[in-house]
């Protein structure tokens, strides 16, 4: 009888050594009958049928040996010919119906389809890392409720605190996203604008296409300047090289732009415009103004656990002294992939395991 493909493909030492034994026991037992049937005692018959056979272990290894060499001489010719008769077979009924067959491929290559672009997704967002150097070491910082629940949002006031006092943040900035209207003559367009504080090129080393970044001290005086994203250079600046003398209108203030930020490397990833900000520190009701997402680079070796503990205690001091300071209950860390995840994390993962099951 013809076995299944599967279990022909895939048979292994094992199931061969099983039957040869089965086959060699069968052989012996054949020989005992005959023996009795000749008129000779059962246990003397058993006794003669075994050393006629001769060394039974050397036969094993024998009958073995050969029966793997069969396999692959054979066997493979044998499996080719029934895979040949399955795809004329097949090829037969998709002839004899084409609707059905046209469901089947369709939903095949939809299935494919899917799996495909949900795996783009799942591998852009949760396996490579983000596309910054040593990107392993960016977090985000969170503020905390008295209930120990952690969010995003940290106000100017407490970061100031974390990051004078924290010896494990090697550098940290803050980052507010808001619509600002750059001007091209007299036509208006709304653009996503990135207010950055703190050291934000230093902490996140992004990649600039063309000119530079902006300092801390840029951002502490204000300077009228501004960095601009890699589809803004090129879609509406004709991604010109020479950046002395670019000044854009934005929300009225005339900026030079200094930088072109690559679009790979751009945080947060629906920003078009980077623009320095000044920060101050802040107490009693200002402190609870969170209105900001903070971003830092651990130093080399430090471990989120170490940074959080410090962090956190930095925030008891904080409590101590400003009773005001509502958010001011510990310090989330958590990796910055994980907070640009956000809150689809858990569904990717959900659908990553789903792809693995469609690909299985």
């Amino acid at each position: 009888m013809k076995q299944p493909l599967f279990r022909a493909l895939f048979r292994s030492a094992r199931d061969r050594a099983r039957e040869l034994e089965e086959e060699i026991q069968t052989h012996i037992e054949m020989r005992i009958d005959d023996l009795v049937a000749s008129g000779m005692d059962p246990t003397e018959a058993e006794a003669v049928a075994r050393q006629r056979f001769g060394d039974l272990e050397q036969a094993r290894k024998t009958l073995l040996r050969e029966s793997s060499k069969r396999d692959r001489s054979v066997g493979f010719r044998e499996r080719r010919a029934d895979v040949s008769r399955d795809i004329v077979v097949a090829t037969r009924r998709m002839r004899k119906y084409p609707g059905r067959t046209f469901v089947s491929v369709f939903i095949f290559a939809l299935a494919i389809a899917l799996t495909t672009v949900m795996f783009t997704v799942v591998d852009h967002v949760l396996i490579r890392p983000l596309a910054f150097p040593e990107a392993d070491r960016l977090v985000e910082l969170q503020s905390m409720t008295e209930e120990r629940e952690t969010f995003s949002q940290v106000s100017m006031g407490n970061w100031v605190d974390w990051r004078e006092a924290a010896s494990t943040l090697e550098s940290t900035a803050l980052v507010r996203s808001d619509r600002v209207t750059v001007r091209f003559g007299d036509e208006p367009q709304s653009y996503q604008g990135v207010y950055a504080a703190g050291d934000f090129f230093v902490t996140l080393r992004p990649h600039l296409v063309l000119g530079r970044g902006f300092t801390e001290d840029e951002g502490l005086a204000v300077e009228p300047i501004v960095v601009v994203s890699e589809d803004l250079w090129r879609t509406s600046l004709g991604a010109t090289e020479d950046l002395d003398g670019l000044v854009l209108n934005v929300d009225g203030v005339q900026r030079s732009v200094v930088g072109v930020l690559g679009r790979e490397t751009r945080f947060p990833d629906d920003g078009d415009l980077w623009i320095p900000a000044p920060f101050r520190p802040e107490t009693g009701a200002l402190r609870n103004n969170v209105n900001y997402q903070a971003v830092a680079r651990l130093g080399p070796g430090v471990l989120l656990t170490q940074a959080e503990s410090e962090l956190s205690g930095v925030a008891d001091g904080i409590r101590a002294r400003d009773p005001e300071g509502i958010y001011s209950w510990g310090v989330g860390v958590r990796p910055l992939q994980v907070a640009v995840a956000g809150s689809t994390l858990a569904p990717l993962r959900m659908l990553m395991g789903a792809v693995l099951v469609v690909l299985l």
